[in-house]
């Protein structure tokens, strides 16, 4: 920028805008979309959660809890919900805080 500052800072500011704030954007904008689209079909009754596959089980440390809680989802999910309504709150406190 031949030793100029005040170019370079505005070159370096778009790079940031580019690298950093545009992707974020991005994806604040289709995890909406996404949670649009599971609050419609949770509307609608259509929402189906496929279920867990048995390779889970064999996961270290949550495997068999994972595979229960993902079971119970894929088989019945108003009483899964109940079950994990108080994660599920402070889980959604935390991230819109």
């Amino acid at each position: 920028m031949g030793g100029r500052r005040s170019p370079a800072t505005i070159l370096i500011l778009l790079i940031i805008i580019a690298v950093l704030i545009i992707p974020t954007v991005m994806l604040v904008v289709s995890s909406v979309e996404k949670i649009r689209v599971v609050i419609a079909q949770m509307q609608d009754k259509t929402l189906t959660i496929p279920p867990p596959p048995e390779s889970v089980m064999g996961w270290s440390l949550t495997g068999k809890s994972l595979h229960k809680a993902w079971f119970l989802a894929s088989t019945n999910l108003a009483a899964a919900l109940k079950q994990f309504a108080p994660q599920i709150k402070s889980g959604v406190e935390a991230v819109l805080s």
